[in-house]
């Protein structure tokens, strides 16, 4: 996918920058046939190529989770993001992961140990994730919400820069873990991950869901179950509700149990293996 500098889908540049005859190719040559089971999160490579060898594939990741009714979709359906959820990445079960076990076959997230090893403390910065802005739309907004201070992780720095009370932070996993531990909030997009990881810390959390991505949009419709705030649109308008989530009060931290060890186990031994 490839997004506008507005915190929006493409669909023009997603359309033209991808290679299709590449993509083709790939699954033709996918060495899948030597598997006796494949697990897939979402990658649509190898999932075509099980479907088209019959080789035995289960989806485990956020995305299976849609396959589920009860998973909660936003107000209005959108035909195309169904199908592309649906067909994107064929499997033959689908083990989701979610902010909520909306039915058996669907489990809370898979945090990493970093996050579970964390002690949350409140320095008092907001811990800031919108891949989909540039620091050029974000500057004006969080400059006007002085006394907060922002920490805005970004692909376009290279090193810390200061903007009055906004840092400008290259990507990095590390300083972004220890940012968001010592945040007072944290602003990001309604991906899965991030979200689920603030919630675990026990964060404050606002999400604004990328325009046109319509995973983001159902996983907004679940956060607002949740108590999240949700933000549609990013803007100098933003500030006050901006604002009033600042001053609300956090959530209590989610109970994510670990239980990965457990599910792969009862997956694996679930398929025959051939015989040699």
């Amino acid at each position: 996918m490839h997004y506008n500098k507005k915190g929006g889908v493409s669909y023009i540049k997603t359309l033209i920058r991808n290679n299709y005859a590449d993509i083709l190719r790939e699954i033709i040559n996918a060495p899948v046939k030597g598997y006796d089971l494949v697990l897939n999160d979402f990658e649509s490579t190898t999932a075509w190529a099980c479907k088209l060898r019959n080789v035995p594939c289960i989806a485990l990741g956020h995305q299976a989770s849609f396959r589920h009714p009860e998973t909660p979709r936003p107000r209005f359906k959108q035909w195309l993001g169904e199908a592309i959820l649906r067909w994107y990445a064929p499997a033959n079960r689908h083990i989701g992961f979610h902010f909520r076990s909306y039915t058996a076959s669907i489990y809370p997230p898979v945090l990493r140990q970093e996050i579970r090893a964390v002690v949350p403390e409140n320095k008092g910065h907001i811990t800031v994730y919108l891949p989909a802005y540039h620091p050029s739309h974000l500057l004006p907004i969080f400059n006007a919400l002085i006394p907060y201070t922002f920490h805005v992780f970004t692909k376009n720095v290279a090193q810390i820069t200061y903007h009055q009370n906004v840092q400008l932070h290259p990507i990095h996993h590390e300083n972004f873990t220890k940012s968001m531990s010592g945040s007072f909030g944290v602003l990001c997009g309604a991906g899965f991950e991030t979200p689920a990881e603030a919630l675990y810390l026990g964060k404050k959390l606002m999400v604004v869901p990328i325009r046109n991505q319509y995973e983001q949009l159902c996983n907004a419709a679940a956060l607002r179950m949740e108590g999240v705030h949700v933000l549609h649109k990013l803007s100098k308008k933003s500030i006050p509700a901006i604002n009033s989530w600042l001053q609300s009060a956090p959530l209590s931290p989610a109970n994510y149990p670990d239980f990965t060890r457990e599910l792969l186990f009862n997956l694996v031994n679930d398929i025959p293996l051939r015989e040699v």
